[in-house]
């Protein structure tokens, strides 16, 4: 899954009087959440690792795990590159050039004026 807000981690159905445990790789994560006869929804996980679900049916103690899981990882973000350039120019000019000082492989750029695009994106190549 990819995100950098968090992910949500759901379960399909529940049932009444069971309570459900959200676990990252084996380890409880929160509180246990009671079953309501709908679905149920983990918001906003941002831990990485493997998200599982323990049922446990609060009568008899009886515990299952639910099947499947959710493996969440964490993209590190881009490195902080500086713009180099700019300056005054003449109206009616060419403009003056705008570049970074370095790019990353396999991260885009574009270039924006007042937050609004104002170039194509561009891909990083480790260089200048």
């Amino acid at each position: 899954m990819r995100g950098c807000t968090g992910v949500d981690v759901t379960l399909d159905g529940s049932e009444s009087g069971v309570n459900y445990q959200l676990q990252i790789d084996g380890v409880n994560s929160g509180a246990p959440v009671a079953g309501t006869g709908s679905g149920l929804t983990w918001a906003n996980q941002i831990a990485g690792g493997s998200y599982t679900v323990i049922a446990t049916n609060a009568t008899t103690g009886c515990i299952l795990t639910m099947t499947g899981n959710v493996v969440v990882s964490i993209n590190p973000l881009p490195v902080v590159q500086s713009v180099t350039g700019g300056g005054p120019y003449c109206a009616g000019g060419t403009g003056v050039q705008v570049s970074l000082a370095n790019s990353e492989t396999g991260i885009n750029y574009q270039l924006q004026l007042d937050g609004v695009n104002n170039s194509a994106i561009v891909d990083g190549n480790s260089k200048q």
